[in-house]
């Protein structure tokens, strides 16, 4: 086998670097804005600070401060105060915005990074799921509750992402299918809970 990484390699490296939860999370709150109703700059804002921008914030502190490898954190037991934060941001979030009359879709979005992350916390320390796919699943999703079938030709995003984390072997296919089954399911608690607050 060469010591030097082949094309593919090196594509799923990077696809993995760029396409991580909260990079997708931004994007998600960003290609969705502008469509009835339009989202408020104000709106934008809280759910990219209290989506993925709390957690992101932990992670970075914790690398600059040496108490984790890196700022992806790949260690299950590290994960799971990122991930209980995360699940505590988004529920007050999700409660906030549509107080505050968010859009559909970002309550939706905010309810499903909620659930996503205590569901995660859960699992993680035991066993390790993609959150890379869970993560790319719940945008695409709602994207079709929200849209429409237009969103059937991102479907390709949360495949390639699965295809880099097992071809890094960051994850079994097992791995990516349960984070595929959290992103479904999280997406469902997310349409359930805007039903629920009315």
């Amino acid at each position: 086998m060469s010591r030097y990484p082949s094309g593919l390699d090196v594509a799923a490296l990077w696809i993995t670097r760029i396409l991580n939860p909260a990079v997708i999370a931004v994007c998600a709150f960003v290609l969705l804005a502008g469509l009835p109703p339009a989202v408020s700059w104000v709106h934008w804002g809280w759910a990219v600070l209290l989506g993925p921008g709390i957690p992101s914030l932990y992670a970075a502190v914790a690398f600059s401060l040496g108490h984790t490898p890196s700022i992806f954190i790949s260690d299950g037991r590290q994960r799971t105060v990122p991930l209980v934060l995360a699940a505590l941001s988004c529920s007050f979030g999700t409660l906030y915005l549509h107080g505050q009359g968010a859009p559909t879709y970002v309550i939706i979005l905010m309810g499903a990074y909620a659930s996503s992350a205590f569901l995660a916390s859960l699992i993680t320390w035991r066993w390790t799921i993609s959150l890379h796919v869970a993560g790319a699943v719940v945008p695409w999703l709602v994207g079709l509750v929200c849209v429409g079938v237009l969103y059937w030709a991102l479907l390709p995003v949360p495949v390639i992402v699965g295809w880099a984390r097992i071809r890094r072997r960051e994850h079994t296919t097992g791995q990516i299918l349960a984070g595929s089954l959290v992103g479904a399911g999280s997406t469902a608690v997310g349409w359930s809970l805007l039903r629920l607050l009315g």
